[in-house]
């Protein structure tokens, strides 16, 4: 692990990089990549953990409000006879007309 000057994050090094045989300004510059590189991929996979959550958030709201749909329908198609309203009353016979 090295610090830089003015730094107060630690800079993880490569294995094959020795820290006891001091570092090259090549390696520091190999360093310096690689630690930003992972700070970018951090920052994309932080962008896309958020917006899973927010399409997980989205899914869940659309699911049940299908759910509640299907509760509508269930109800309509399964009410019992007596009960239904769509059945159509038909006049007395009257005879002679």
């Amino acid at each position: 692990m090295i610090l830089l000057e003015g730094s107060t994050a630690p800079i993880y090094t490569s294995p094959r990089i020795s820290s006891a045989a001091g570092m090259e300004a090549s390696n520091v510059l190999v360093v310096l990549e690689e630690s930003e590189r992972w700070r970018s991929r951090k920052a994309r996979l932080e962008k896309e953990l958020i917006e899973l959550r927010r399409r997980r958030w989205t899914l869940r709201a659309e699911l049940e409000k299908v759910k509640r749909e299907l509760t509508a329908i269930e109800e309509a198609l399964f009410e019992p006879p007596e009960t239904a309203t769509d059945t159509y009353a038909f006049p007395p016979f009257q005879p002679g007309r």
